[in-house]
């Protein structure tokens, strides 16, 4: 088994990366490690391309190691970009419930709380209009019919595998993921 590197980014809620990080410390198998990017989400100061450099030098300091971009909610629409503009170094990206695509469907409220995710959003659409099918084979989306924040039309990007997991809402669906459901995860990432 090769060693591989998941750089997870995490989505809106800053205020939650605490437990997000410590959930992640628990992601343990032989070969692989995990390193969390907080995104500060609500930051007025950081950019759009300040988020992207961040996933950048983590995909840099995995030097050599697999690397698998795991994206929760709107840290999908950072790695679903990330991901492939990196495709050269990055062997799978999997988002979380992720806000993936459809940059109008998301509330003026969460752009004006979240200055760079509308940026995000925005950069992700264009991502996944320029996907080749076989860029698209890269991407796992897994999302639950019973996620009222993000629904299949907001996480789907064409071509790529779906999963559809039968988790109760968008918070407690992502924590289930992060602690007792985290092999589903881990799984992917390592096959």
């Amino acid at each position: 088994m090769s060693n591989t590197r998941i750089i997870y980014v995490p989505g809106l809620g800053d205020s939650y990366d605490r437990g997000r990080a410590l959930a992640l410390k628990t992601w343990r198998r032989p070969g692989l490690s995990v390193e969390f990017v907080p995104m500060k989400w609500r930051s007025e100061t950081e950019s759009y391309s300040d988020k992207v450099k961040k996933v950048t030098d983590a995909i840099e300091r995995a030097n050599g190691q697999r690397i698998v971009l795991v994206g929760e909610s709107a840290g999908g629409s950072v790695v679903t970009t990330v991901g492939h503009t990196y495709k050269s170094d990055v062997t799978k990206v999997i988002t979380l419930f992720g806000k993936n695509v459809k940059t109008d469907r998301v509330s003026p409220f969460l752009y004006r709380k979240n200055p760079a995710f509308k940026a995000s959003m925005m950069q992700a659409d264009k991502t996944v209009t320029s996907m080749s099918p076989e860029d698209a084979r890269a991407y796992i989306n897994i999302y639950s019919p019973y996620d009222t924040s993000i629904r299949k039309v907001d996480t789907y990007i064409p071509g790529a595998m779906l999963r559809t997991l039968h988790t109760p809402g968008h918070l407690l669906s992502i924590g289930l993921l992060l602690t007792i459901l985290q092999s589903i995860v881990i799984r992917e990432a390592l096959r």
